[in-house]
């Protein structure tokens, strides 16, 4: 994602996700927390949480994988 930019507040009800940061720096918004990230961090959203991801002033690079979840 290009730096500055965000995704906006969001949940998926029947879908874990899993980040892995590869590159930039930045912060997730989670359920009302704010946690900064950098490379090589990992950060998992479980069904129905609200989260962001905000980037820094530098490009981020990250895996979103998705898992099927409770429905």
């Amino acid at each position: 994602m290009q730096g500055g930019c965000e995704v906006s507040s969001h949940l998926h009800e029947n879908q874990w996700e899993w980040n892995v940061i590869l590159d930039g720096h930045g912060r997730i918004l989670l359920d009302g927390r704010e946690v900064p990230f950098k490379p090589g961090d990992t950060f998992t959203t479980p069904p129905g949480v609200r989260h962001a991801v905000v980037a820094d002033k530098e490009d981020v690079a990250l895996l979103a994988v998705f898992v099927p979840g409770p429905k």
